[in-house]
């Protein structure tokens, strides 16, 4: 910043420089950011910067930032393309972001599920973990589907971002076809009655590996050993995984 006095004064230079392209401010404000955080997080928890990681995650952050900036005022659904996103990442400020997980077990049609709602600080909202009879792995994750827009709008929520490892179901919901299968017909109707209800409604498909905090979750709920203030009196496990995602966003 060689030649002006302040990060202030070269911010208002550089707004004034590239008030035309208000994409690229945007870029370079999203690089500022996420830079001061990586710089913060190594000078005070004396973690190793990892540049590459960090190029990732702000080109994901930009990439999610444009699609939130690109909805009108009115109510929209809108689907991000399928990618290998191996990381979880925190939603724009004023967004909160649900994941959710579903693992089903055949044999006795029993499903166990589970919701984490995060907010831009990576900070816990609010989840839900259940268990119940299902047809299938699909109809499970439908349920669950479901349930988290239900959660989303008892909370009064009107910005959402929904992240599902079901890449079967998330191209069914964001698809227009008609044709739906039958195990999923009616959770599918419900899902799409009550996404009017948001003013923004966006749906990711992630790899798995930026699901496991719900994974955890999930598995606690199978096994009955979740307590249930869960959510005030986290289990170590699922504790672990919440600040290992933390500590990617920062």
């Amino acid at each position: 910043m060689r030649g002006f006095a302040s990060f202030s004064v070269w911010w208002t230079a550089m707004s004034q420089e590239f008030k035309a392209d208000q994409e690229l401010l945007n870029l370079i404000a999203v690089i500022c950011w996420n830079v001061w955080k990586a710089r913060n997080w190594a000078t005070f928890e004396h973690t190793n910067p990892n540049p590459i990681a960090l190029s990732k995650k702000i080109m994901h952050f930009f990439s999610e930032m444009c699609h939130v900036l690109e909805m009108s005022l009115s109510q929209q659904v809108f689907a991000t393309h399928p990618h290998h996103q191996m990381i979880w990442t925190p939603p724009p400020s004023g967004f909160l972001k649900f994941n959710y997980d579903a693992a089903c077990n055949e044999a006795n049609s029993m499903a166990s599920a589970a919701i984490i709602v995060r907010n831009f600080n990576s900070h816990l909202v609010d989840g839900s973990a259940m268990n119940f009879h299902c047809s299938s792995p699909l109809a499970g994750e439908a349920t669950v589907l479901l349930k988290a827009l239900n959660v989303a709008n008892s909370m009064g929520a009107q910005s959402v971002i929904i992240e599902t490892d079901s890449l079967i179901l998330y191209e069914m919901v964001v698809s227009s076809q008609k044709h739906q299968r039958w195990e999923i017909r009616a959770s599918l109707s419900a899902i799409k009655a009550l996404m009017p209800l948001f003013q923004y409604l966006s749906f990711s498909f992630v790899n798995w590996k930026a699901n496991r905090a719900t994974n955890c979750l999930s598995k606690l709920s199978v096994k009955a050993i979740l307590p249930c203030n869960w959510i005030m009196v986290l289990p170590q496990e699922l504790k672990n995984w919440l600040s290992l995602d933390a500590s990617f966003a920062v």
